[in-house]
């Protein structure tokens, strides 16, 4: 049956709020991150820069070479030309310090606090907030299921190499890039 997504859309205002109001690098390094790889909070906290971003072919490897793939897939995408500034040179992709940042709840909280918005606004609606806007720019859908890592369980030939195409997500990086 259907499952209500976690955290709700936001408005540009909103999202430009949550932003500004943030109140360590950390979590606007996130929230960048979020919105440029639309992907989930648990693969930007493990995500490894060195390991995991190939700025030869512009991808960001959301799946840490070893980890075994789960039902919450977790997809190559294109690297957006605006993220590549916020790259940073720590071993992990969110570090405070020279610490590893599990997690933004603290954060997120604070900055939920000094926005004024509710408690459905969690880092997933950037998530959702993404996918909306690209869908609403004219992104195809199979772009944006391959951007959220909606996919079938089988992983074909094609999928393994398809992230090496120029064109892969190429639409939806550049509506990222504007946004």
């Amino acid at each position: 049956g259907y499952v209500a997504p976690k955290g709700r859309p936001l408005s540009m205002d909103e999202m430009r709020a949550i932003y500004h109001l943030s109140d360590t690098p950390y979590l606007q390094r996130f929230i960048l991150w979020m919105v440029g790889t639309v992907a989930r909070p648990a693969a930007l906290y493990e995500l490894m820069p060195a390991h995991q971003i190939d700025l030869e072919h512009d991808l960001v490897m959301l799946n840490a070479p070893g980890r075994a793939q789960n039902k919450k897939h977790r997809p190559t995408v294109k690297l957006p030309e605006t993220l590549k500034d916020h790259i940073g040179d720590g071993v992990f992709l969110l570090i405070k310090g020279d610490k590893r940042i599990q997690s933004v709840k603290s954060a997120w909280r604070r900055v939920r606090t000094a926005t004024g918005l509710g408690l459905d606004v969690t880092p997933y609606s950037i998530r959702h907030t993404m996918a909306r806007h690209l869908r609403a720019k004219g992104v195809p859908a199979w772009e944006v299921s391959a951007q959220l890592g909606h996919k079938s369980r089988e992983y074909s030939v094609t999928e393994i190499y398809a992230p090496f195409d120029p064109a892969y997500l190429a639409t939806s990086a550049a509506e990222i890039d504007k946004y």
